[in-house]
């Protein structure tokens, strides 16, 4: 990890990678894995022992958890990715994303059963774009990317809308 936010988090490196790679954090959900976009990534910690509370949100959004003094709400992507939602073992893993391709500020956080590895690809190993989705290949096999993007700008629009005031 390396330095802490302004929030408070830890914040993973954001060294650049080599020119012309992407950086991707490689996570498994039900025994599959999915590339996740490293430059959204501002943390990662074991979900075991982090106090998380119920949440009652849209699909997937169940569980909250504070850190740094700023509650979070917790997105379990494994019903949208098509697989089955596995408890929470010693491997699982909490991914603080944040609102902007550079991190920025937390916006939610992210379950995954674990992190395999972390992967800097190529172009021709990079396949799609995010309207159509993305997939990357890891070895033989071609993995679809979760979209960070609509992930944060899912809950960050939301956060704006009840901030803002209505007028009647």
């Amino acid at each position: 990890m390396g330095a802490a936010s302004a929030s408070g988090v830890p914040r993973l490196s954001t060294t650049s990678s080599r020119r012309g790679r992407e950086r991707f954090l490689v996570v498994r959900l039900a025994g599959k894995e999915f590339g996740l976009e490293a430059a959204r990534i501002l943390a990662t910690m074991q979900m075991r022992g982090l106090d998380l509370q119920p949440f009652e949100g849209p699909p997937g959004w169940t569980q909250q958890v504070e850190l740094a003094g700023r509650k979070l709400p917790v997105y379990s992507p494994n019903l949208a990715a098509g697989v089955a939602i596995r408890p929470m073992g010693p491997r699982t893993c909490l991914l603080v994303i944040g609102a902007a391709e550079d991190g920025g500020e937390p916006v939610c956080g992210l379950q995954a059963d674990s992190v395999s590895r972390y992967e800097e690809l190529p172009p021709l190993r990079v396949r799609g774009n995010a309207a159509e989705g993305r997939f990357v290949r890891l070895g033989y096999k071609w993995r679809p990317v979760l979209n960070l993007a609509e992930i944060a700008g899912y809950w960050k629009a939301r956060e704006d809308k009840q901030r803002r005031p209505t007028m009647s």
